[in-house]
């Protein structure tokens, strides 16, 4: 049951640059761009319900860059869905958050 029940549902590995080609994936269709540092990971399979939890995590390629970055999903209320979750990425300058395209982007999906 732990095995069944703790293992991931769904992730994926991509370039906000690039969705079309992750670098690699489990469970995810295919990866929508809605907007500048702001995308949709959509299932193969849907999740049982949507009280999953979502990790994710970005970074820059860009080695010099200091600023530390962010990927966190949107509003659960109407972005948890059974067949797709929306998030954002971006980097934090000084006291700002800025919404922005990382190139390194993955996330994962644990539930039931």
């Amino acid at each position: 049951t732990q095995i069944a029940q703790g293992r991931a549902k769904a992730w994926v590995n991509f370039n906000g640059g690039s969705v079309s080609s992750p670098r690699d994936s489990f469970n995810v269709s295919s990866i929508t761009d809605v907007g500048s540092g702001k995308y949709q990971a959509n299932f193969s399979t849907a999740m049982p319900n949507n009280d999953y939890a979502f990790s994710g995590s970005s970074a820059q390629a860009d080695e010099d860059n200091t600023n530390p970055c962010f990927c966190f999903p949107l509003q659960h209320d109407s972005q948890y869905l059974t067949t797709s979750v929306r998030f954002k990425t971006g980097y934090q300058s000084g006291s700002t958050s800025v919404i922005a395209d990382r190139s390194y982007i993955s996330i994962a999906i644990f539930g039931d």
